[in-house]
């Protein structure tokens, strides 16, 4: 008997494309995804990807119309919904065309973008599962709609959570809690790994070394959403009453005001705003420790920390500088020992003064902390482990 070689479909967000009119959040994100697909092509499978860009960025505008009364607010729509909706019906029509009943479809991270091809696919009795590497949606709504629409997004995930065959995430929580009912060989927590063409990037830039010999003050950054869930007042609040650190900040988000005037207002605290990927890379390499903080204060806080894993993390490692981070649930198990961790607002001031003061011994400890990573956690290394996990899903 002839023994059918299966197919794995990858719907991918990834393009190669100029992406920096994007986040640098979009951005990684970009990066992670042409990374799963170079791992799938270096399987055995055959392997097709459908990529679902858009340059759309996830917010929302308002429509009005000006009258001789004044400027009336017609409706509200937001970007991101409009988005998703459009990628959810081109997938469709991608699958429709393409998929046989030998295939396995893998998607990029997962939500209501892939209902109708779950659907679909559970028709034509063909395996769907997630590789999910990004924390779940927070919906990014304004006002009234905001609560609205997460909980319609919300419950559409937990009914497509029911109906996925298998899921890959480098969070624990995440398989555990959001898909309960799949049976435990149908699930792999995977290592939370890093890109060869990024850390190929990271060593093509030439820069200023970090001051390991230096009596200079130390220099913290912190690139991302400058938002609650990221900590930003407490770096704040730490950094405006400690001068002799200097803290940089790049990013934007609701905290933006706050950030500008706080780096106005001190000397030691400097606000850059949003830059392209080879600025942040030139920024990490000349800075001497590096933030990657969250917050837990509140239940949309607790959430994110439970279960939004930053692939932030993968990137800022390659950099051989301290990492700071809080100590939460989402960190991914292959790399809790190479990163620095707080759980209080005390630990964290403790954290930056231990190494303001002993620099070379944490310097040294992240440096070998690279080395380890870099062995051990590219994605190349991890071929056979998802090869054999998708080789078993062949026997349902």
């Amino acid at each position: 008997m002839v023994k059918v070689k299966k197919r794995i479909i990858y719907v991918s967000p990834h393009t190669d494309e100029d992406l920096g009119h994007l986040s640098s959040s979009l951005q990684i994100q970009n990066i992670m995804s042409k990374s799963v697909y170079g791992l799938l092509e270096k399987t055995d499978f055959e392997t097709l990807v459908i990529n679902s860009p858009s340059k759309l960025q996830d917010n929302g505008v308002f429509i009005r119309k000006q009258q001789k009364a004044g400027t009336i607010r017609l409706g509200y729509i937001n970007l991101f919904l409009l988005r998703e909706i459009s990628l959810s019906f081109n997938l469709f029509n991608c699958l429709r065309k393409e998929l046989n009943k030998n295939d396995i479809v893998l998607g990029y991270n997962f939500g209501p973008t892939f209902f109708l091809a779950l659907l679909f696919c559970k028709m034509k009795k063909v395996l769907f599962g997630t590789f999910f590497l990004d924390p779940p949606t927070i919906f990014p709504g304004l006002g009234r709609l905001k609560n609205i629409l997460f909980k319609i997004w919300n419950n559409i995930s937990k009914v497509l959570s029911k109906k996925i065959n298998f899921v890959i995430s480098i969070a624990p929580p995440i398989i555990e809690d959001f898909f309960p009912n799949l049976p435990s060989k149908n699930k792999l927590v995977f290592p939370l790994c890093y890109s060869h063409d990024y850390l190929n990037e990271i060593n093509s830039f030439r820069y200023n070394e970090t001051k390991v010999n230096s009596e200079d003050n130390l220099s913290f950054l912190f690139a991302g959403n400058l938002d609650y869930h990221n900590d930003i007042e407490l770096l704040l609040k730490v950094f405006s009453k400690r001068p002799n650190m200097n803290l940089i900040l790049y990013g934007g988000g609701r905290l933006e005001q706050i950030v500008l005037e706080y780096s106005k207002k001190y000397d030691n605290i400097k606000y850059n705003g949003l830059a392209d990927y080879s600025t942040l890379i030139k920024a990490y390499q000349s800075t001497d420790i590096l933030l990657a903080p969250r917050s837990i204060k509140n239940d949309r806080d607790k959430f994110l920390s439970k279960y939004g894993v930053s692939s932030k993390l993968s990137e800022l490692l390659l950099f051989g500088k301290p990492v700071i981070t809080r100590n939460i649930p989402a960190i991914p198990e292959n790399i809790i020992d190479y990163v620095f961790k707080y759980d209080s607002d005390d630990d964290f001031i403790k954290i930056i003064y231990d190494m303001n003061n002993y620099y070379k011994c944490y310097y040294d400890l992240a440096q070998a902390n690279k080395e380890k990573y870099v062995r051990n956690f590219s994605w190349d290394n991890q071929v056979n482990l998802l090869e054999e996990f998708l080789e078993s899903l062949k026997e349902d």
